[in-house]
């Protein structure tokens, strides 16, 4: 094989790489519901399934690895999210992906009061702010979900 094109299927493959790389960056992800999962009263922790809507765009699929955050309520760190996961992506698709999310009961209930005090329960947010991780390389593709009042009670 001649040093030409040997060059050409190299700069190929690192163009083909630099796209799923930025394609990665283009998943969407958001909720689809959650449930009650447990209490633990000795840690002070409650425990939910959350269920994320993840889409895919691309035209090839990838592997999703993991996701890591924190959840805030009312602006105050409250729990979560560290979960291992070995799903796979196939593109072009949406998917619903179990994690689950660990809350801190007086966290909860300070952000609870904090919303009480604001005059309108209907203020009330639930952040994510985290990433996915995807990819045999771990690639963190930052996520960021704000749920208000009305997406809560729906």
């Amino acid at each position: 094989m001649e040093t030409r094109q040997i060059v050409k299927i190299g700069l190929g493959a690192a163009f083909l790489w630099y796209g799923i790389l930025r394609g990665a960056r283009a998943l969407m992800v958001g909720v689809r519901d959650f449930s009650f999962r447990g209490v633990n009263v000795s840690e002070g922790t409650v425990s939910l399934n959350l269920n994320l809507l993840i889409k895919n765009p691309l035209l090839v699929g990838l592997k999703l690895k993991g996701v890591t955050g924190d959840v805030y309520a009312q602006g105050q760190k409250v729990g979560y999210i560290n979960t291992t996961i070995d799903y796979y992506l196939s593109g072009g698709h949406t998917h619903v992906v179990p994690v689950v999310v660990n809350l801190n009961v007086a966290g909860l209930g300070q952000a609870a009061i904090l919303n009480i005090q604001s005059g309108d329960i209907r203020t009330l947010t639930i952040t994510f702010a985290g990433k996915i991780y995807v990819g045999s390389h771990n690639i963190g593709v930052p996520v960021d979900i704000t749920l208000n009042y009305e997406d809560l009670v729906q």
